[in-house]
């Protein structure tokens, strides 16, 4: 979504673009964290599969955010730092 304020003489003197990445942050957080939890309960899970599972899930939601969903780190709650 974007807006934009033009003066007389056709220039720009303000804009307003909120992306795909600030509007859909809220939904890809929550869906993230419930297909991982759903992801672990499986005994026999392949984490290389189960980060592109998550990866997909994140393009589906915004596809700028191809590059910096390789960031995620797959860490069970009950495991601990070493």
């Amino acid at each position: 979504m974007h807006d934009y304020q033009i003066d007389a003489e056709g220039l720009v003197t303000k804009g307003n673009i909120v992306s795909p990445t600030t509007q859909n942050a809220p939904s890809i957080e929550s869906e993230t964290l419930l297909l991982a939890s759903n992801l672990f309960s499986h005994a026999a899970a392949n984490p290389e599969h189960m980060l592109l599972t998550i990866e997909i899930l994140v393009r589906a939601h915004d596809p700028c955010l191809t590059c910096p969903a390789h960031f995620v780190e797959l860490r069970r709650s009950d495991q601990r730092d070493n």
